[in-house]
This record gives C-alpha cells, structure tokens and sequence, in this order.
C-alpha cells in the first residue's frame, strides 16, 4: 500500500508491485471553474481507478482546508476497509 498526496505517478507504482494507493491531494477541483479544469492535470482526479494490478483511490476531500466551500464538487470521508487474503501455504512441521 501506498499512501501519497498526489495521485500522479500510477505507472511507477504499478511497476514496483504497489497493490493499493490512496490519494488525496485534487480536491475535484473544490470550486468552479478548478471543477472543469483539474482533470487537465490530474486524468485520475476523484473516485477509484485501476491499472493493471493496482487500484486507486482519489478522495475528493472533507473540505476542511482552504475555503470552507464547495462549487461543482463534493465533501467526502473515505473509509477503506482492508482485508488481508486468505493464506495459502498451509505450513506444516
């Protein structure tokens, strides 16, 4: 798992065997017009994506920082649940 600001950089990550990375830093753009231009710079700007083996995801944010308003986009807390795979070796001796 992976744990970074910025949801830029997906490619390296799935490289390097990343299954799991959690972003928080576009804000959906927050306000109008930042609304229709964040996706300019941040293709994976809110919600869950996939690229090969690795999922992210992009909270849109609690609105808690910055202007206390929200235009064009919404307030949101993620809760990630994680749950480990089962184990295969069944490991005797």
């Amino acid at each position: 798992m992976l744990v970074h600001h910025s949801p830029v950089g997906m490619r390296y990550a799935a490289d390097g065997g990343i299954g799991l990375r959690l972003a928080w830093y576009t804000h959906a753009g927050q306000v109008f017009p930042g609304t229709l231009l964040v996706k300019y710079r941040f293709p994976m700007y809110s919600g869950r994506h996939q690229i090969d083996g690795l999922t992210l995801l992009v909270s849109q944010g609690a609105g808690t920082f910055g202007p206390w308003m929200r235009l064009g986009s919404r307030n949101e807390v993620q809760i990630v649940n994680l749950v480990p795979k089962p184990r295969t070796d069944q490991g005797g001796s």
